[in-house]
């Protein structure tokens, strides 16, 4: 089984064209873990007051 691991670099279509093509199993590269985690660390800290309002996160989005 072939991985493709996926960088903090740009995703072409073409990039996906090949991983599909090629069945390929996705894994992160660190550094995108790592954005990933500082990402929902971020969201985690602006959520934790429940008086705050973010359209789409806390609110659903539009008749949702």
């Amino acid at each position: 089984m072939e991985f493709y691991t996926l960088k903090t670099e740009t995703l072409l279509i073409d990039d996906v064209s090949h991983i599909l093509k090629n069945n390929f199993k996705i894994k992160l590269d660190q550094p995108v873990v790592d954005k990933i985690v500082k990402c929902r660390e971020y969201l985690d800290q602006k959520l934790s007051s429940p008086d705050n309002i973010y359209y789409g996160i806390n609110t659903g989005f539009g008749s949702l």
